[in-house]
């Protein structure tokens, strides 16, 4: 399994590659984009709730996590 902080940074090299190479194709880059920034939240909702950029990214730990950012903005 990869690290959260790995997770992370797959998901914001992804996203700039597709920038990067796919300007002039608006519609596809649109979809891998959006793909990529749900990863992006996932992984980060995870990292703020494990408090470690060290640990496993799974998952079985994206919905507690996404729980646990949510009660945070109430």
């Amino acid at each position: 399994m990869t690290t959260v902080a790995k997770h992370i940074q797959n998901a914001d090299e992804t996203i700039c590659r597709n920038i990067e190479s796919l300007g002039d194709q608006r519609a596809l880059l649109s979809q891998n984009v959006l793909s990529q920034l749900r990863n992006l939240v996932e992984g980060v909702a995870v990292r703020l709730h494990m408090a470690s950029p060290d640990a496993e990214f799974n998952y079985t730990a994206v919905e507690p996590a996404l729980a646990f950012v949510e009660t945070c903005l109430l």
